[in-house]
């Protein structure tokens, strides 16, 4: 843009479609966003990949923009929630899986995605460590070594019934656990990259 506008200026450019606009905001703020994502993930793609995705879903609600008051208030509520979905998506296709294990033996991975995967197994570990001894049993055999239902209430002496209803809340506990790790991690990442 010829002259330099301010925030406001842009951001109603923005909503009405202005792409120049869009790409000085994005100019702006790029950076700060793929930093506060690779603090998350220590990895290049995925913070790529989600600083893409927080610029696109403004682009697509640019129509707000207009009564955005604050758009660094904006854009973290965007960026928390985009890192959130990803970090949370990475967590249970990778963990509660059970591919893991598997994958660290068949794959070479880099040292920053060995330290994310750490980091989020651990966060799995302690929510498993939560369960009550008997779904902590039925989870493990289930969910980490793979084990049908009807095996785990014959090695258990338990009804297939409760081995249902054990893995049901045992599963929920577990990735309500986990959300909740990962939100917190992701706030405290927002404090000290956009404060």
């Amino acid at each position: 843009m010829s002259e330099k506008l301010n925030e406001k200026q842009l951001l109603l450019l923005i909503s009405k479609g202005n792409q120049v606009a869009f790409h000085e905001i994005y100019e702006r703020y790029k950076d700060k966003i793929y930093s506060f994502a690779m603090y998350l993930t220590h990895t290049d793609y995925l913070a790529e990949e989600i600083t893409q995705e927080v610029f696109i879903n403004i682009w697509a609600t640019r129509e707000r923009l207009a009564l955005v008051e604050s758009f660094k208030s904006y854009l973290v509520v965007i960026a928390k929630n985009v890192a959130s979905n990803h970090l949370k998506r990475y967590a249970f296709e990778r963990i509660v899986a059970g591919k893991l294990a598997q994958k660290a033996l068949l794959t070479e991975t880099t040292i920053e995605e060995r330290e994310e995967e750490d980091a989020i197994l651990k966060i799995h570990e302690e929510a498993i460590k939560t369960l009550s001894v008997q779904q902590q049993r039925v989870y493990i055999l289930h969910h980490i070594k793979g084990v049908k239902n009807k095996e785990i209430a014959e090695l258990l002496g338990i009804s297939l019934y409760t081995v249902k209803e054990y893995l049901k809340i045992a599963s929920r506990t577990v990735r309500d656990y986990v959300s909740k790790k990962i939100d917190l991690m992701i706030i405290l990442a927002l404090n000290v990259f956009f404060n």
